[in-house]
């Protein structure tokens, strides 16, 4: 109390240059606290310009916390005068400007500011990312393709997709030229090169390039297939697996073959085919020396020389070298033949034999031997033959020690050895140990002859 009767009024302190605007006597009856204000202008009939809390001139400073009325920074709590105000305003940008700084240092350090998911908990840095992140919950996907209609949450995942329609391959590998749609796909890609597989498994420490297809794979061990389809019933273990499976009952086949038209269901299948025109083979086994264009056909061959089957059959306990494998297998304890020819409505087990078959009314054989010129309707026809003209036989029965050009054919002569028919008629009882053995017996149930003499 004693200090504040010490202190001038504003009406006795002197005038001092420079500080006769209007409003200014109010200005130096405020009382004196250092203040830091970022940035802050000249005040219109002020000298000097503030910094760190001090002015450089005459006058006092401003406190928003100890001055008489702290709503006077906001221009409400001042009698009068446009100076007042000008403060204020300098004062809001300075805070705005603040504002951004933190949210820039925020950054810098790794910290992740207010863009938080409520539904799950994650954080972003960016306001885009949590926007497209939020789809996930909403289920909107904005970017619509114009030519199969499919739909995307993500203007990239959207662009990445128009390629597929145009062609266009942006992104080329340094090692072996091969171009790529998208630039995740070639950082993919070039682990073939390094061998870089970085995602292993804690159970049987295999290891892979992707993270998803360890997730995938942890399913073998755990038997886990969470995705079934409505329509048959049929259970995977993968979505890419699952959404290529549901193309089968629409017929959806959106990838199509810019060389020759034909159109297929996934988009591997396509990058596959099109080796057909390339000649493409950049999978070869060092021990045999067979090529081949997939990578899952080239890791089912390895499994014949290291006598792996990873894949057992829950029912009957056969294992098998390949999913694919397995997954036919299964179809002779179903009995589901889910592949029917739209010409004559022979059903079939696979995609694939449906598509070898179709070529038999169309008389295509579209696989021809450089050595000899014979023709085969199937790739795997012409690999057999080609064996011929150079005498390897690279499968051995490691019972007799009999050798055989083909694996199928290896596999078909064991059986002779073990006597397991695992294929029986439904009608009779009767067991074969091939399925086209089974195939030519219910035909003497439907005293069917499909083969007639011209």
């Amino acid at each position: 109390m004693d200090r504040d009767r010490a202190s001038p009024s504003p009406s006795t302190l002197p005038e001092s240059p420079g500080h006769n605007s209007p409003g200014s006597t109010l200005l130096l009856g405020l009382k004196r606290v250092s203040v830091r204000l970022v940035n802050c202008r000249k005040t219109a009939g002020q000298s000097g310009t503030v910094r760190e809390g001090h002015e450089e001139g005459d006058g006092d400073l401003i406190s928003s916390r100890d001055s008489p009325n702290r709503r006077s920074l906001s221009g409400r709590g001042l009698s009068s005068g446009e100076p007042q105000q000008h403060v204020a305003d300098e004062t809001e940008k300075n805070v705005s400007r603040s504002e951004h700084l933190k949210k820039h240092q925020q950054r810098r350090i790794g910290k992740k500011p207010h863009h938080c998911c409520s539904d799950c908990g994650k954080s972003f840095t960016r306001r885009s990312g949590f926007i497209i992140h939020q789809r996930i919950h909403t289920g909107e996907k904005p970017y619509r393709c114009s030519q199969c209609g499919k739909s995307f949450s993500a203007s990239n995942t959207f662009k990445s997709h128009l390629r597929i329609h145009t062609g266009e391959k942006p992104y080329p590998c340094l090692d072996c030229g091969k171009c790529f749609a998208n630039a995740g796909t070639l950082t993919i890609h070039k682990r073939i090169h390094t061998g870089e597989k970085p995602y292993s498994c804690d159970q049987c420490v295999k290891s892979f390039s992707l993270s998803e297809n360890l997730t995938i794979h942890r399913r073998i061990h755990t038997g886990e297939k969470p995705y079934r389809c409505s329509q048959c019933g049929q259970c995977f273990a993968a979505s890419n697996t699952f959404k290529s499976h549901l193309r089968i009952h629409t017929g959806e086949k959106p990838y199509a073959c810019l060389d020759c038209g034909k159109s297929f269901a996934n988009s591997g299948t396509l990058t596959i085919h099109q080796r057909v025109h390339t000649g493409e083979k950049p999978y070869s086994c060092d021990q045999c020396g067979n090529s081949f264009s997939a990578s899952n056909t080239f890791k089912s061959h390895l499994r014949i020389h290291t006598g792996e089957k990873p894949y057992p059959c829950l029912d009957c306990g056969k294992s098998f070298v390949s999913a694919g494998g397995l997954t036919i297998h299964k179809l002779t304890h179903t009995g589901v033949k889910p592949y029917s020819c739209d010409q004559c409505g022979k059903s079939f087990n696979q995609s694939s034999n449906l598509t070898t078959h179709q070529l038999t009314h169309a008389g295509v054989k579209p696989y021809s031997c450089n050595q000899c010129g014979k023709r085969f309707n199937q790739s795997v026809h012409l690999t057999t033959h080609k064996l011929r003209h150079t005498g390897v036989k690279p499968y051995n029965c490691d019972q007799c020690g009999k050798s055989f050009a083909v694996a199928y054919t290896l596999n078909r002569h064991k059986l002779t050895h073990t006597g397991e028919k695992s294929y029986s008629c439904d009608q009779c009882g009767k067991s074969f140990a091939r399925a086209s053995s089974l195939t030519r017996h219910h035909r003497t149930h439907r005293r069917e002859k499909p083969y007639i003499c011209d």
